[in-house]
């Protein structure tokens, strides 16, 4: 086409095709075009425009003419150089204006804050440990921070640094980790040390599988290593994966659901970590026992959330299932699945003036 300088385009998407709501201006070599791209209504439909190309990306080329002499006036300095501009008949400039556009299918971009700040309250239940029968039951202040940058995001889920990305698949550097468990009031734990805190970290490979209507199916492949510590020394806790699907709806009325389900799988020393006995912690009825690595069982959540203006709310269910894990006979699992929920508010009082275009 010869673009000099620039190519801005708005619009949004809808079943039938792109309802125009804005000008293309494309600054060419001696000429300038603007043109709307349609006059009150939808367009043809992107198949009708490019049939050829997947249901994924199509193309709409749209063309127009402007008076050549009328404005050449209205391009910068630098644009307007010794040519001898395109003549059409009635001194007609001819422009073609090619727009990769993204099929309704996708999820939109949404121009939203770079950064937000907030804060509120999350009422939590959840087993000691995968297995355990003990449960703990939490009120808790939450603090909230989402940074939406280019390589380093933050948001209600995680914290990751993004390695690599294409159209389909995804790189990145994720965090995640496990709270201190008491060991009182756990009686299959009785006598034994409390559990420390671990970090989980490692990269995951997330590969975009299906995108339809307002969903989003995509798989992940995480592997992070864990460290545990108890603030005075740090200990490696060992290796875990987690494949699994992840299904992502926009529901009704700006209700978001999402549903989990995956296996897990990690080595003896993380295992250990959460059901090995050593054999100074030994007794009748709980026999020394080092863990093996290999299957951990399987996973099921199911969170949905929804944002009020400043206020944002969101729960989940989540269900674990331990039949046939690699540790099912430690004396420590104490039940075969276990459920967890949980309920959370928050309030976001700050944001950046900077906005970005990002899919949440």
């Amino acid at each position: 086409l010869g673009m000099q300088n620039n190519l801005t385009f708005t619009g949004t998407e809808s079943a039938n095709g792109l309802q125009c709501k804005s000008i293309a201006k494309l600054y060419l070599p001696g000429a300038l075009c603007e043109r709307r791209l349609c006059r009150g209504g939808t367009p043809h439909a992107f198949s009708q425009l490019a049939p050829d190309l997947p249901r994924t990306v199509q193309t709409i080329v749209v063309t127009g003419s402007v008076n050549n002499r009328a404005d050449a006036a209205d391009l910068p300095p630098a644009s307007r150089v010794s040519r001898k501009p395109m003549r059409y008949p009635n001194h007609t400039f001819a422009c073609t204006a090619v727009f990769i556009c993204i099929h309704s299918a996708l999820v939109k971009a949404e121009s939203l804050p770079l950064w937000e700040a907030g804060a509120g309250v999350a009422a939590i239940s959840f087993p000691d440990y995968r297995g355990a029968a003990h449960r703990r039951n939490y009120l808790l202040p939450v603090p909230v921070f989402i940074y939406r940058g280019d390589v380093f995001q933050i948001d209600r889920e995680k914290m990751r640094g993004l390695l690599f990305k294409s159209e389909r698949a995804e790189i990145d550097v994720s965090i995640n980790g496990s709270v201190p468990i008491r060991s009182d009031g756990n009686s299959a734990r009785e006598g034994m040390p409390d559990l420390d805190p671990s970090l989980e970290i490692g990269p995951s490979l997330n590969v975009a599988l299906a995108e339809f209507g307002h969903s989003k199916l995509a798989l992940r492949l995480p592997l992070r290593a864990v460290i545990a510590s108890d603030f005075r020394s740090i200990h490696n806790a060992g290796v875990l994966t987690n494949p699994n699907l992840n299904l992502d709806v926009k529901a009704f009325q700006g209700w978001r659901l999402g549903l989990v389900a995956g296996a897990l799988f990690a080595d003896g020393r993380y295992h250990d970590h959460f059901y090995g006995v050593a054999p100074v912690y030994a007794k009748p009825g709980r026999p020394a026992y080092r863990a093996p690595g290999g299957y951990s069982g399987a996973q099921f959540i199911v969170a949905i959330s929804r944002r009020f203006a400043p206020i944002w709310v969101a729960g989940f269910v989540k269900y674990d299932v331990i039949n046939r894990a690699a540790f099912e006979s430690s004396p420590l699992v104490e039940r075969r699945s276990n459920l967890s929920v949980g309920l959370a508010a928050t309030w976001v009082f700050a944001q950046s003036g900077t906005r970005v275009e990002r899919n949440e």
